[in-house]
This record gives structure tokens, C-alpha cells and sequence, in this order.
């Protein structure tokens, strides 16, 4: 399919994924720091949905703080009760001994866990303010790098991992097959990849603005996820949906956002008027979401089950050596 470079040039766009050509326009999502326009497209082929152009940020958005989250990791408060973490726990948690790779590391909370019992633990990130979090946890061997290179590095070393997690890793790669074939290389013989990321057939995909380029790439539903990770090399074991809580969650701080943004606009209309102050205000922003939030999860349950429209997705996979 034809479609625009930023600067309006005519180029062919195919899919990442399966190379193909047979594929759709969606929308359109722009950013204002570079002035850049992305396009959504799906592949009718292999159903994966990509941002075009595949342009990475760097290490400079993510240590920016431009997403708050960003801004936490960097001050440690990520929670060690991660429900990605829990997730993969819940299967894995029997593990000692082996040696793990994280990617995309971040202030380490995963890591620590599996450190606590007792396996031998790396992990490599492009954010050096989060990687500093992680070394503070007592992590050594965590390292800044890129994929490609710290493969390069541990295959001229010998090394292999039982364990690499990807958590919310995937959907941020331009190349997700060309690192996947990858990661083969240092999976041990009987090792396994696990990781998650958003499941793009949650209820109310488009209110998460951290799911756009340049944070996301690609959005992808059980299928798609497992096509990618068979043009990968793996062999995938399951893809589970999970986190069914999402919906009344976002339904809520969008509402909570919306009465904000009124309240600013009617405190600026009345000229002199006192800000909102006071404990019960402070109370009110810090807690109304969370709330509301518990109120409402049985009602995000029955909303999302039923057609699996659970947050994320959680995949465990092994290297298809027939392939390599």
C-alpha cells in the first residue's frame, strides 16, 4: 500500500511482520516534539497492526520523564506487586537456580524478586535514571544496552538464559521479528520467553495515550501475537488474557480528567476566585480513581471476559530450533 512520509513523499508500506503489502490504513496519531505524524495500518495477512514510520525515540524520551510513569520508575516507586509480575509468579514462581535475563529492566522490581530466590539475575534497559533505581535494589549484573547489542555480547561470551522476560517489551521494537530470531540464540535448550503486552482488543483502546508512537509500535490480539512469535522462531506455548479490570479503570480517570479540566476552566472564568484547596480536595484527587476503581472491577469483569477484552496479553514461548 502507498502512503506519506512526514515529509508528504510517497512510500510503499508493507507489513513488518509478514512483509506483506495487502494492508489498511487505520488512523493517524501526531506528536509535537519532533513534529511527527504516524499512521496506523493493519495487515490484512497476519491481522498484526503496526505505527508507521518505525522511527525509535532513544534513551532521551524515556529519561525525559515525558510519561509519568517514567517519572516514578525514576524515583523507585514502581510496585513490586506488579500484576505482571504476579502473573508470571503464579507460574513460575517455583523457579531457583536458573539464570534470567530481564529486558527492559527498568528500576529492577522484577529482577529483585527473582533474585530473592535465589537465581542468577540480568537485565539490560535504555534508561539510565531507572537503571540506577536497580542498582540501588543490589543488582549487578544490570547493564545498559539494546537488545542487539547485548546479544552480540553474551554469544561471543557464551552465555544462555533458562529465563528471558519481556515485559511490555515487544510492542516497543521496530524489528519485533528480527530481535525475537535473536533472542534464540541465547535462550538455553530448554529455556523459555515470557512476556506480556497490551491486548489491542481491550474496551476502550484509544484512552491509553502511552499506547501510541513513539512509545508503541505495534498493537497486536492473541493471533497476530502469535504469528509474530512463530515469523519469530519461537514456538508459542499459550497466550493468555489477563488483567480484566481495565475498562471501568480508564472509564474512571477519564471522567475524573474531564471534571478537572472543568473546574480549571470555571476557577479561571471567575477572576479572583480561591483555588480549590483543603484536605477533602487533596482526598478527592488523590483517591477518588482508586475508589472507584475497586467499586466498579466486578462490573469490568463482566464487561471483559466474555469476549476476552482483558487488558493485556501474557505469552510463554520456547526457540523453534527446527528453524535456526
Amino acid at each position: 500500500m502507498k502512503g506519506q512520509n512526514d515529509g508528504g513523499t510517497q512510500v510503499e508500506v508493507t507489513c513488518p511482520v509478514c512483509r506483506g503489502s495487502d494492508v489498511g490504513r487505520m488512523q493517524s496519531h501526531q506528536v509535537a516534539e519532533p513534529p511527527y505524524t504516524f499512521t496506523l495500518y493493519a495487515c490484512h495477512s497476519c491481522g498484526v497492526q503496526h505505527w508507521s514510520p518505525l522511527v525509535h525515540p532513544g534513551p532521551a524520551f524515556y529519561e525525559g520523564e515525558k510519561v509519568l510513569m517514567y517519572r516514578e520508575l525514576h524515583e523507585g516507586g514502581k510496585s513490586a506487586n506488579d500484576p505482571r509480575f504476579a502473573r508470571f509468579f503464579a507460574e513460575f514462581g517455583h523457579l531457583q537456580g536458573v539464570k534470567a535475563l530481564d529486558i527492559g529492566c527498568s528500576d529492577g522490581a522484577f529482577l529483585a524478586q527473582m533474585a530473592e530466590r535465589r537465581n542468577d539475575v540480568w537485565g539490560i534497559d535504555i534508561d539510565q535514571k531507572a537503571l540506577q533505581i536497580a542498582r540501588a535494589r543490589g543488582l549487578r549484573n544490570v547493564a545498559s544496552a539494546d537488545i542487539g547489542g547485548f546479544i552480540e555480547n553474551a554469544r561471543a561470551k557464551g552465555l544462555t538464559f533458562d529465563v528471558v522476560t519481556a515485559f511490555d517489551v515487544i510492542e516497543h521494537l521496530t524489528d519485533p521479528v528480527g530481535t525475537l530470531r535473536e533472542l534464540r540464540s541465547i535462550l538455553a535448550p530448554n529455556g523459555v520467553l515470557v512476556g506480556t503486552l497490551p491486548n489491542r482488543n481491550r474496551l476502550l483502546v484509544n484512552q491509553m495515550p502511552i499506547d501510541f508512537p513513539p512509545h508503541h509500535f505495534f498493537r497486536y490480539d492473541r493471533p497476530s501475537l502469535e504469528t509474530t512469535l512463530v515469523r519469530g522462531g519461537m514456538v508459542p506455548l499459550r497466550i493468555d488474557v489477563f488483567q480484566y479490570n481495565y475498562s471501568t479503570m480508564t472509564a474512571v480517570d477519564y471522567v475524573v480528567k474531564a471534571v478537572k479540566r472543568l473546574r480549571g476552566r470555571s476557577n479561571a472564568a471567575q477572576v479572583g476566585a480561591p483555588a480549590v484547596k483543603g484536605t477533602a480536595a487533596r482526598w478527592s484527587r488523590a483517591n477518588l480513581g482508586r475508589v472507584l476503581g475497586r467499586l466498579t472491577t466486578p462490573l469490568s469483569f463482566a464487561l471483559e471476559r466474555p469476549g476476552k477484552r482483558g487488558f493485556k496479553l501474557y505469552f510463554v514461548a520456547r526457540a523453534d530450533r527446527a528453524s535456526q
